[in-house]
């Protein structure tokens, strides 16, 4: 059988990216080895290429969490996915009692560690519970979407918080997860919607393709806004995908009082505490922090697909496409990018 050399992406250590051209031996028991040809970059990568989530013992390692691909060779014990199979790859796992398959590589004498999926290579070895089949009315292209940021920011909407009509709903951040929870509301008809953002360009480009009551957070007037597009009442559901502690503290005291309810979704930096009054809490406020929006893939991509059609948003104008030895300049610009999403183009 042929062997797989693929071009990866390995976090050496902080700001330290190198790319390496590793050997893949077949897929073990519960692994599938997948050809990738778009994986989305996250705010988790890039906490992780800062090291802001704390020590990582794992280093030197391969990384990436969301991607689409084609199955190029299933191991032992996997049943429901076949060669040459379309599938989306997720860091989110819906079989809670299946065992996480992860290893290592060799490259000369050094070890490379990596985890049950990884999605910053143009071949990776993927435990099956981070497999989907990609359904057939979803365009390849865009697979790569509903593997984080998708399930993530419509998730916290449609699964957890479960707004009506009428609640007053605010959007903080809108990267990745925040724009999808700003599509969800939509897609349901919320009626009071408005999104919040620390750059004016980011807005800007979300204006240009009709996303209205967006808010520059660092404007001087920008609380006076929120107040004016909400007719001066209260915060029914504030979604926080800014990873900022002081942005969570800061929203969850422009709740209502009695029934407000803040969830967030995002990683703030490792040893960062939230501090909050008591007594809001005792008064009936309530913070939740989200899981991937509770979502289950298997049963939930086809959802969101069709909330997305009723939003009337063409993904493809949510992201920009890179090729894999653009990410460092990624990370290096990250606060600085235009688009929600950047996504990787793999060669082959």
């Amino acid at each position: 059988m042929k062997q797989i050399v693929s071009e990866t992406a390995i976090l050496n250590k902080k700001n330290s990216l190198q790319y390496l051209n590793l050997n893949l031996p077949n897929p073990i028991r519960n692994q599938v080895l997948v050809k990738i040809f778009y994986s989305g970059v996250c705010a988790s990568q890039f906490m992780e290429y800062k090291l802001l989530r704390g020590k990582d013992k794992w280093l030197p390692h391969m990384f990436g969490h969301e991607a689409v691909g084609i199955v190029e060779r299933v191991g032992n014990g996997v049943k429901k996915l076949r060669v040459g199979e379309k599938v989306i790859l997720s860091w989110i796992n819906c079989k809670k009692n299946q065992k996480n398959v992860s290893g290592y590589l060799r490259y000369k004498k050094k070890k490379i560690n990596y985890g049950p999926i990884s999605t910053f290579s143009n071949y990776s070895l993927i435990s099956q519970d981070r497999v989907y089949k990609l359904p057939k009315t979803i365009k390849f292209k865009n697979g790569f979407l509903f593997g984080c940021a998708i399930p993530t920011g419509m998730g916290i909407v449609v699964n957890e918080a479960k707004p009506k009509k009428k609640d007053i709903c605010l959007v903080v951040g809108l990267g990745g997860v925040g724009i999808f929870s700003l599509i969800a509301l939509r897609a349901l008809k919320i009626e009071n919607v408005a999104g919040v953002d620390i750059s004016q360009k980011k807005i800007n480009f979300l204006k240009k393709l009709g996303f209205k009551n967006l808010i520059n957070i660092k404007n001087i007037n920008s609380v006076r806004k929120i107040n004016k597009i909400f007719k001066n009442k209260k915060i029914d559901f504030v979604f926080d995908s800014s990873g900022k502690v002081k942005s969570i503290e800061f929203f969850f005291n422009m709740l209502n009082e009695k029934t407000g309810k803040l969830y967030f979704s995002s990683h703030p930096e490792n040893g960062k505490k939230l501090s909050l009054d008591p007594h809001e809490l005792i008064s009936g406020k309530k913070i939740f922090g989200s899981w991937g929006g509770s979502s289950n893939l298997n049963r939930d991509i086809l959802k969101f697909s069709r909330l997305i059609t009723k939003s009337k948003i063409k993904l493809e104008k949510l992201y920009k496409v890179y090729p894999l030895k653009k990410l460092k300049k990624i990370f290096e610009n990250f606060s600085k990018n235009v688009e929600p999403r950047c996504v990787l183009k793999m060669k082959h």
